[in-house]
């Protein structure tokens, strides 16, 4: 009964194209012998899903499948790629109005918060809030934070308070740009806001439905440990 993913609750319905190679054998056979409207659920032995080697952390091997899906809608595949390119014209239109509109809400959100803190070289903005006592962050060695994002507008798309804080090496690329130029100049205790510039963050690319491209993300950060 583990729930593993539901597009119901992530993002609405997803496309699947019949005759290419989508989520796994089982799951293609059932989907390509239903219709527009038909509702169905898929018991997908390992065999015909993810075999021996399993998926990751969220299926073992040999482990059966369950699946409940509904057909919304058919399309061609000309009427799709249509949909598709006046889609991601809309995208690209939306992430051009970004791209010029960044420093503009920077310095907005710098001047609505009474931020007098000049920003780095890179453009990331370091403001800390608490100063650490502990061991010093440096390049190669495994860090443990907590924190919380939020877009300029007050937007929260993430967070690990009330969760198992996150590890990861810093200076490896594990994450993006501002966070391992921002942790490094920490100390385990300390806490801190980042302001980073979307160059220093997800850039062109938009993350799911909460990051839109071009975004600056705003990041309250403690560091928990170092080792």
């Amino acid at each position: 009964g583990k729930e593993l993913f539901s597009t119901v609750k992530n993002g609405g319905p997803m496309p699947v194209e019949i005759g290419k190679p989508f989520e796994n054998k089982g799951f293609e056979e059932a989907v390509a012998m239903m219709k527009k409207g038909g509702k169905a659920k898929i018991i997908v032995p390992s065999s015909l899903a993810f075999g021996e080697q399993g998926r990751g952390q969220m299926v073992a091997p040999f482990t059966t499948l369950l699946y409940d899906v509904e057909i919304v809608d058919i399309k061609s595949k000309a009427e799709y790629e249509k949909e598709k390119a006046q889609a991601q014209k809309i995208l690209e239109q939306a992430a051009s109005k970004s791209k010029a509109e960044e420093p503009v809400l920077i310095q907005k959100y710098i001047k609505d918060n009474n931020i007098i803190t000049k920003p780095l070289a890179s453009g990331l903005y370091y403001i800390e809030t608490k100063k650490g006592t502990g061991a010093k962050a440096a390049k190669g060695k495994s860090v443990s934070v907590h924190y919380t994002g939020r877009l300029l507008n007050g937007n929260e798309f993430d967070s690990s308070v009330g969760k198992t804080p996150f590890d990861f090496v810093l200076g490896q690329g594990q994450v993006i740009p501002g966070w391992d130029e921002g942790i490094a100049l920490m100390s385990v205790g300390g806490k801190a806001k980042f302001i980073i510039p979307s160059s220093l963050a997800y850039g062109t690319q938009a993350m799911g439905d909460k990051i839109p491209a071009y975004s600056t993300l705003v990041f309250e950060v403690e560091l928990i440990g170092v080792k």
